[in-house]
């Protein structure tokens, strides 16, 4: 890890050991957690016998718990400080995911609640990485570099996603062979999870070798509670074209690999092979973000990636075969990544330090309450009317989500996001978003 660490230094020098080491943490667990797990955990209940309303139900029900503790992490990292909220959330997801592959041998009353159950824990877990993620990123980055930083953050997730996308499709498969299973039974599934949870473990690591991350200074109650409305206010507009997004995003991450496997009946080789373009294009949008943002500004890149993200729906809603299917899924997966971070890196920057950890679990909420909507009901509308009336409406709402965010940025002009402090200091303006702080 060290040699790794010094390597990165020498091509990115602004960047510090800390940004790497969450950028290693990152990659790791979404690797396990998001990518192999969310796509091998969709088939293995499929295998189980049940249909793709217990899919859509099994995400509402993860990412309400995702909503609810968002709050709850911010809330957590502003008392304790980023890294050991952090550290609590991994380990909650590494126990949560563990559970899983032991889905057939509880009890037959207790199984169909279990898969369920397993999320919620791991979900929270999730929730409380994820937002101290962002403010411990704010912590170690300074102004020059911020939009770097972020950048990197999410090509970590997105290479991680990649590689995770590529070993857990194989895996079933490597795992039939070796032990003579039936790919039409869940078994081999259920290895492929025990596999995702040893990656998602390896993720702790980094975050051990971390630095403290102090807590942010405090004002006055009275004084903190004023500047917390000021603040929040124009969050609201923001959090509202992220919920709009989210649900988006919700209706092709949720359903394509049900949709790839039940309509299709696409090998999940196959399909790790479709979501692992997606995540390395992701990879290179991250990359090039921030040189985007840093010339149109943040809110611009959230328009540009919820324009693209329509465009990726409406290819996977109006054209029945899987090759549209297949490309449609590689834009939404490519175009996640840009469209967080532009929305992360105006959240830091609307926020005073004090206020960071509670802004990042009130974006997050907000997101989550949009995937949690849409995910339970597509379930819902792919048992009534099939797959693509889901990614029809989803591509409604990711064009409505992109025309908010032009009437925001419109009122203040496309101008890039200025600060006029350093990391520890209070961000000044935002004009991407229409936001002027003093």
């Amino acid at each position: 890890m060290r040699l790794r660490l010094r390597l990165s230094a020498v091509a990115f020098p602004d960047v510090g050991r800390e940004v790497w080491l969450l950028c290693i943490a990152t990659g790791l667990l979404n690797a396990g957690y998001l990518s192999m797990m969310g796509l091998l955990k969709v088939i293995f209940v499929l295998r189980l016998g049940y249909g793709a309303d217990f899919v859509g139900t099994l995400f509402a029900v993860g990412s309400l718990s995702f909503a609810l503790s968002s709050l709850f992490g911010g809330v957590l990292g502003a008392r304790f400080g980023p890294r050991p909220v952090m550290l609590a959330g991994a380990l909650i997801v590494v126990i949560g995911m563990a559970f899983l592959p032991f889905t057939e041998f509880v009890p037959p009353s207790v199984q169909p609640l279990w898969p369920a159950m397993v999320q919620i824990v791991s979900s929270c877990g999730w929730a409380w990485f994820a937002v101290n993620l962002v403010t411990a990123l704010m912590f170690f980055s300074v102004i020059e570099n911020r939009k770097r930083v972020y950048g990197l953050k999410e090509a970590a997730a997105g290479m991680g996603m990649f590689l995770g996308a590529i070993v857990g499709g194989m895996l079933p498969a490597l795992f039939a062979g070796a032990f003579d299973l039936n790919l039409n039974g869940p078994a081999p599934y259920r290895y492929g999870l025990v596999v995702a949870t040893l990656v998602a473990l390896a993720g702790i690591v980094p975050i051990l070798r971390l630095a403290d991350v102090p807590c942010a200074p405090r004002t006055p109650r009275t004084a903190a509670a004023r500047a917390s409305l000021v603040s929040l206010r124009p969050l609201v507009a923001l959090i509202f074209v992220a919920l709009l997004n989210h649900a988006a995003v919700a209706s092709a991450r949720v359903f394509y690999p049900a949709y790839l496997d039940r309509i299709y009946g696409l090998p999940t080789a196959l399909i790790g092979l479709i979501a692992s373009v997606g995540t390395l294009l992701a990879v290179a949008g991250s990359l090039s973000g921030p040189r985007l943002m840093a010339t149109r500004g943040s809110g611009f890149g959230m328009m540009i990636a919820s324009i693209g993200l329509t465009g990726s729906l409406l290819l996977m809603g109006l054209f029945g075969n899987w090759v549209a299917a297949g490309a449609g899924t590689i834009g939404t997966l490519a175009l996640i990544g840009i469209w967080t971070l532009a929305y992360q890196v105006l959240q830091m920057e609307m926020a005073a330090p004090e206020q960071r950890s509670m802004v990042a679990g009130v974006g997050w909420m907000g997101m989550s309450i949009g995937f949690t909507l849409m995910s339970f009901a597509g379930g819902q509308i792919v048992t009534a009317y099939g797959y693509r009336p889901v990614f029809l409406i989803g591509a409604v709402l990711a064009a409505t989500s992109a025309a908010l965010m032009w009437r925001i940025s419109r009122r203040a002009g496309m101008a890039p996001v200025t600060i006029g402090q350093d990391a520890s200091g209070p961000a000044i303006g935002v004009s991407a978003a229409g936001i002027e702080r003093q």
